[in-house]
């Protein structure tokens, strides 16, 4: 248990602090890539505001935001990778394994 500890205390804080409303919200989005992008979107949008708690106003408008984009998406497919990278969140790079 002092191990946990220790990882609690050294890990960073969030970037983010989401309300209940917000969180609620957010957990209608279908489980997975959905609600993955989504919440990226989401983020990207707080992000862009400047603000650092997440509310039901800023995951509504973040939402709104994301059916837009995708709506130009669907219309013109090619744009899919420039949204995708842009949204979606980072996530690390595996490490490759050495020979």
């Amino acid at each position: 248990l002092a191990g946990d500890a220790e990882a609690k205390l050294a890990a960073p804080a969030p970037e983010f602090e989401w309300t209940r409303d917000a969180i609620q919200r957010i957990e209608r989005v279908p489980p997975g890539y959905m609600r993955d992008c989504t919440k990226g979107m989401v983020e990207t949008h707080a992000r862009e505001k400047g603000v650092r708690a997440i509310t039901i106003e800023i995951c509504n408008e973040g939402i709104e935001q994301a059916k837009a984009e995708m709506e130009n998406t669907m219309k013109n497919p090619a744009k899919m990778e420039e949204i995708l990278a842009k949204f979606m969140p980072k996530k690390p790079e595996a490490a490759q394994p050495t020979a």
